[in-house]
């Protein structure tokens, strides 16, 4: 995360994401807090579980929802059969409880062999609930309890990102050392690396490389790490990844190299250290080489700098 950016970034009202589902094609769209302050809740309808919303409306009927949502052991265990039910917001007694960071409910249903990864309309499992809300204890308990960390919740977003993006290194260390299907894992690791890029956020790399991360992992729709930070002319990015063994010819979804993507923006740094790690500046995207894009944006320096280098190439 860059410097003097606020570390609880918060989505405007007009800032709507598309949350995708894992097991199905359906997409919603929310707009909801990446890291909240304040209780998201699941289940818009339900304000309070006590008292009718007014005169003519009856109270919400007793069963392990309402009980759940009031906080009520003694009432959770008498429904307790009703454990894995699900709601019309496909959220589950989990669910709430997770949302609520109710860590008595989370043991009770936990000790009745609740689910612990059901998947809601809007593609959370209550990890992503819990994350979501800021229970990182209750997190922690359901983690533990084989909750996967690798279910993604909004575009590239699932609780492992939460946990690194709130920098609770501990927390993400537990869901790291969590065994798991490898290919679901790769592909979460890679977006991790994608969205550490993205935000310029160095601090959790090693982290996820220490645990397997592999930057030559082959996702087509994601663009590559040294991709993103060589088109957003972030050299100490740039440094680390190539450090880290990244690819230097990987193409990005237009075709372009990561010395193309330098190039273009004009960062002279970045081309000269992608060079210097041996980026090919012959590489041709259709026509286009990283010479014509800098001579076409308008990078005097850099262009300079690049044919000098095919020069020296081709002598």
């Amino acid at each position: 995360m860059q410097d003097g950016t606020n570390k609880n970034h918060y989505l405007s009202d007009k800032d709507v994401t598309s949350i995708v589902i894992p097991i199905s094609n359906e997409a919603l769209s929310l707009s909801v807090p990446v890291f909240a302050t304040h209780r998201v809740e699941l289940n818009p309808l339900i304000h309070n579980t006590n008292q009718p919303q007014n005169a003519n409306e009856e109270p919400l009927p007793m069963n392990i929802f309402s009980a759940t949502l009031s906080n009520d052991f003694k009432l959770m265990l008498q429904f307790i059969h009703q454990r894995n039910e699900i709601d019309e917001f496909g959220n589950t007694p989990l669910h709430y409880a997770a949302e609520t960071g109710y860590k008595p409910g989370i043991i009770l249903l936990l000790s009745h062999h609740s689910h612990v990864d059901p998947i809601n309309r809007f593609g959370w499992t209550p990890l992503t609930a819990a994350i979501i809300n800021y229970h990182l204890e209750v997190a922690k308990m359901l983690v533990d309890a084989g909750a996967s960390p690798y279910y993604f919740f909004r575009n590239s977003e699932s609780p492992l990102t939460a946990a690194l993006a709130s920098y609770q290194f501990g927390l993400a260390h537990n869901m790291l050392s969590r065994p798991c299907w490898q290919l679901f894992r790769q592909l979460a690791l890679y977006h991790a690396l994608a969205d550490a890029a993205r935000k310029r956020e160095p601090s959790y790399i090693q982290i996820l490389l220490a645990h397997g991360a592999d930057l030559e992992y082959p996702v087509l729709n994601i663009p590559h790490p040294l991709n993103i930070s060589a088109l957003l002319g972030d050299f100490n990015m740039v440094v680390r990844w190539i450090n880290a063994r990244a690819p230097l010819e990987r193409r990005d979804g237009t075709g372009s190299t990561p010395l193309m993507n330098a190039a273009r923006g004009g960062f002279y740094e970045v081309c000269a250290i992608l060079v210097m790690n041996g980026a090919d500046v012959r590489a041709r995207n259709g026509e286009s080489t990283a010479f014509t894009y800098a001579v076409q944006y308008g990078h005097t320096e850099v262009a300079t700098f690049l044919l000098h280098c095919m020069q020296s190439a081709t002598n």
